[in-house]
């Protein structure tokens, strides 16, 4: 039936593409603007949805991590803000590298699985926070934005919380955001421009706050495949924050 529908959408032209954007789009309708995101996040830890401790994923962390050290070489007294911190795995490696950490997670879940993970680390403090709904707790050296804007959706919010999030910056601060792409004919989509989606989006929307620069970026490649309209590859890009709301010069 499946092959019998992909032959039928080869044959009209355009379909194949519409075919595709609504197949990205009926996730996020039926999901991200009916459910909540503790919810959703919730549940897929309890199914193990994912596993941050596989060793792409784990190359994209090391990736993340010797990203921002380019820019702070010597991260032992960091004062770290970790966003999306899932069941721990990176938080315990920002843990051995940094001064403190304090992660943060939606899911109640999350916050025990991760808090089981960093039982050794007496440098690590746990925060329950909706970045869509709450303020960004202080100001840090470093603000790790790891996969949580996929669940935040429409230009006007995205814009809200990419501000919370530059405001949890210390002037001169890093923030590091990674998150999924988009397949190709997704990213050059006629409504990204209204309703922003994807880590390439994201990172085009962020460069626009005249308080950051964006001083990295690079993409971790995944396998080629993608699930409900994502790539498993990654962008990763670092942002610099300036002082006085002027705008740091770019590095590299």
């Amino acid at each position: 039936m499946r092959s019998d529908l992909k032959s039928l959408l080869r044959k009209v032209p355009g379909l194949v593409t519409m075919h595709r954007h609504l197949m990205y789009w009926w996730p996020i309708v039926r999901d991200g603007w009916r459910e909540d995101a503790q919810t959703m996040n919730d549940r897929s830890h309890l199914q193990g949805d994912w596993d941050f401790e596989s060793p792409p994923e784990q190359e994209r962390h090391e990736l993340t991590l010797s990203a921002v050290e380019r820019h702070c070489p010597d991260t032992s007294g960091a004062r770290v803000l970790e966003l999306g911190c899932s069941d721990g795995v990176f938080t315990a490696r920002l843990a051995r590298s940094c001064g403190s950490v304090t992660a943060c997670d939606i899911s109640p879940v999350a916050l025990e699985l991760a808090s089981r993970r960093c039982r050794p680390y007496d440098n690590v403090a746990f925060r329950k926070v909706d970045i869509a709904r709450d303020a960004m707790p202080a100001r840090y050296d470093i603000v790790f934005a790891m996969d949580v804007l996929e669940f935040v959706h429409g230009r006007a919010r995205l814009r809200t919380v990419m501000r919370k999030l530059a405001d949890a910056v210390r002037p001169q601060g890093l923030l590091a955001f990674c998150g999924c792409r988009l397949p190709p004919e997704l990213r050059r989509a006629w409504w990204q421009t209204w309703l922003p989606e994807g880590g390439d989006a994201a990172v085009r929307l962020m460069a626009t706050d005249p308080t950051l620069s964006l001083v990295h970026s690079e993409v971790h490649p995944g396998p080629d495949v993608h699930l409900e309209g994502y790539y498993i590859d990654h962008v990763i890009a670092v942002f610099k924050k300036a002082e006085d709301g002027k705008r740091a010069e770019a590095v590299e």
